[in-house]
């Protein structure tokens, strides 16, 4: 991980210099396929139980390979519901859990990285950030949860384009993966409100700040509509296994306030939306390890927007870069990466 680190950074601190030359413009394509050809073999070809859940998802795999489709499909009474990744599961049986991990490596980053090439000018500092903070979390660690990310900013993207037909199937596909998808639905009634009553929404968000701050456990009345399979993994402590302490919040309040400071106007816009739902998120959701997936999927809308000339400058991207270098360095003295 540290050599990959390593090749990212100077590749990022490269785009962030010499992105207006030709030798970045010629091979930019090319070096961002190999890059993330590299991360889909890392992910993919990963030691078996060396993350957290590796083990148990080859567990279900082998369970789900013994039985036929007709008991997967009337029969299973398993803890995990989510019929896409079962149906998965059973498909890759013949072929092997290694098939099995490079195929969801393949569809979670092909996806997550197509949006930050596609809709961003600096992708390689995008996908350095998205490596940093999340690539350990969620493409070796929570499979399901990577690829019903990817459907999920599918999902958001193509509703903010309007073509609703697609957001509704990338919903349906994000939803057979993890029930986590449903958050969709939250985003696109916030945003509308956002549209709609600005004041209104502001004075929502301010009141859950408020609650928060006077009730520090408000976030497990969110509890009760989570299925019983997300419930067992609330823990007061799930920062620290997730091992970001506070930077997350910290971080993603800084990046809201460069946003308002550099382009006050985009206040209206989508992504500036979702960095407040994101910070307001993590307080939210602080010390809860099912509720903190959520602004950990927003986040992807801040390093979508890191990678926007729309939002930032320069000077920025090389503070955001030394921020992350500290963070790097910071948790590869505490953790093994």
């Amino acid at each position: 991980m540290q050599i990959i680190f390593i090749i990212l950074l100077f590749i990022t601190i490269f785009e962030i210099t010499s992105y207006t030359s030709l030798p970045y413009k010629k091979y930019k394509k090319s070096i961002f396929i190999a890059i993330v050809i590299l991360l889909i073999c890392i992910a993919g070809w990963r030691e078996i139980g060396r993350d957290n859940d590796s083990g148990m998802y080859q567990v279900f795999f082998n369970e789900i390979g013994e039985m036929s489709y007709t008991d997967i499909l009337f029969h299973y009474s398993g803890r995990i519901k989510e019929i896409g990744y079962i149906l998965l599961n059973k498909i890759f049986s013949n072929l092997g859990f290694r098939a099995f991990l490079i195929f969801c490596a393949v569809i979670s980053l092909s996806i997550k990285s197509y949006i930050l090439y596609r809709f961003t000018k600096f992708p390689f500092i995008s996908i350095f950030v998205y490596f940093v903070l999340f690539y350990y979390l969620r493409e070796l660690s929570q499979i399901r949860d990577a690829i019903a990310t990817s459907f999920i900013l599918l999902c958001l993207m193509m509703y903010i384009k309007k073509k609703y037909f697609y957001s509704f199937l990338f919903f349906l596909l994000g939803i057979s993966f993890h029930t986590l998808t449903i958050m969709c639905i939250g985003i696109i009634v916030f945003w509308e409100l956002y549209k709609a009553k600005k004041w209104l929404c502001y004075l929502f968000l301010s009141l859950i700040v408020i609650l928060k701050i006077y009730m520090p456990n408000l976030e497990y009345l969110s509890e009760f509509p989570l299925p019983a399979q997300l419930t067992v993994y609330i823990t007061e402590d799930a920062f620290k296994n997730f091992k970001t302490g506070y930077f997350l919040p910290l971080f993603s309040l800084l990046l809201l306030v460069i946003f308002y400071i550099i382009k006050i106007k985009l206040k209206k816009d989508f992504l500036y939306f979702i960095s407040l739902l994101t910070f307001i998120s993590y307080l939210y959701a602080l010390n809860n390890m099912v509720l903190i997936r959520i602004p950990n999927i927003l986040f992807f809308g801040n390093i979508i927007a890191i990678g926007s000339t729309k939002y930032m400058t320069s000077s920025f991207h090389w503070i955001i870069l030394i921020i992350l270098l500290i963070y790097w360095i910071r948790i590869s003295f505490i953790y093994i990466i």
